[in-house]
C-alpha cells in the first residue's frame, strides 16, 4: 500500500477528515520519533556500564596469571 492509500484508511479508523489528517500526520510522526530517540538516550544513560577490561603493559609480571 502506498502512503496516499494509508491516509484515508487511518482517517476512517479514527474519524478524521482527510485534509486534517494529512496536515497533522507528519507532526505526529515527528513527535513520535523524537520521543523514541529520547527514550533510547535515557535508557543508555541509565544502563549500567560494562566492566572495564584490564590492560597490562607488555611483559608485565603484575598481570601474569
Amino acid at each position: 500500500m502506498t502512503p496516499s492509500r494509508w491516509i484515508p484508511l487511518i482517517g476512517w479508523l479514527h474519524g478524521y477528515r482527510r485534509d486534517v489528517l494529512a496536515r497533522d500526520l507528519p507532526a505526529a510522526v515527528l513527535i513520535s520519533l523524537v520521543g523514541f530517540v529520547e527514550s533510547v538516550s535515557v535508557a543508555q544513560t541509565l544502563a549500567p556500564e560494562a566492566p572495564q577490561r584490564r590492560t597490562c603493559p607488555p611483559r608485565s609480571r603484575a598481570c601474569a596469571s
